[in-house]
């Protein structure tokens, strides 16, 4: 249902808006022939900030106490090479291809009235009273990446992009467990503070995860074949983590440095 939703919106900004070319031409200062843009190569490496919004309180098939982890953000990296071809004087098609990640850790922490706990103390004794604990899931989930998008130079040297991210998980995992944290000196029946421990891949994965994209980007040329843009580049989720109602946002802070490669346009000659 979430990606039938979401279509409408993908399809709307790829035609509306689209990784933005701000110099298609050129004259070239040392042969003083006037150059045409063939082409960009380049990398680009930025922070990640995944925001995850759980609406659930355990896995399937793995026990959990919790009622429902709490949105948290988490931070990671993202790297990757990009291509780009003009299309027009202020349109072009980009390509990447990187590495970024989904992961984050998940928490909660809840009161519960009347619970038995034991006396860590001289005599052990069970007694029931509140206690306080924390719920925590650590789910690591790398991604290899493929990002079509669009780019319009919408002013200056400032761009607009919008496109589809295709991401295939790595692996799916997870690590969660409830501590009691409150009060001190006591533990669980087991006479431990833990419990509720599991570590296994996360059930129902989906491996294939989808985002739309929106850019916002600046062009610093150079005086050579090289350019430099600052973007921030928003990450709308189409599909869910897994069968729970679970996804993840993403916003990235980075920057794409691309070399220029510019074939030198033939003089048009007029006969009288």
């Amino acid at each position: 249902m979430l990606l039938r939703r979401s279509i409408p919106f993908v399809v709307c900004c790829c035609v509306v808006v689209a990784s933005a070319f701000g110099q298609t031409r050129r004259l070239n200062e040392t042969t003083g022939q006037s150059e045409t843009l063939s082409y960009l190569l380049g990398g680009y490496g930025a922070l990640n900030l995944n925001m995850h919004a759980p609406a659930f309180g355990a896995l399937p098939g793995y026990p959990s106490c919790c009622i429902e982890y709490s949105p948290t953000t988490a931070v990671g990296a993202a790297f990757g090479v990009s291509f780009e071809l003009p299309l027009a004087d202020a349109i072009g098609l980009q390509l990447r291809l990187g590495y970024t990640s989904l992961s984050g850790l998940l928490s909660a922490t809840e009161q519960i009235g009347n619970e038995p706990v034991l006396n860590d103390g001289p005599s052990p004794g069970v007694e029931r009273m509140p206690v306080t604990v924390e719920h925590t899931l650590d789910a690591s989930m790398p991604m290899v990446v493929f990002e079509p998008t669009l780019g319009y130079h919408a002013f200056d040297l400032f761009w607009l992009s919008a496109g589809v991210r295709g991401g295939y998980m790595l692996s799916s995992t997870f690590d969660q467990k409830e501590t009691l944290l409150e009060p001190e000196g006591y533990t669980f029946l087991d006479g431990t503070t833990v419990r509720n421990a599991a570590s296994a891949d996360i059930p129902d994965a989906n491996s294939v995860q989808l985002h739309a994209v929106l850019g916002l980007g600046y062009e610093l040329h150079t005086r050579g074949d090289i350019s430099i843009v600052p973007e921030v580049r928003y990450y709308l989720p189409l599909t869910k983590v897994s069968s729970v109602d679970w996804t993840v946002q993403s916003f990235q802070l980075g920057a794409n440095v691309r070399w220029g490669s510019y074939a030198p346009v033939d003089p048009t000659i007029k006969s009288d």
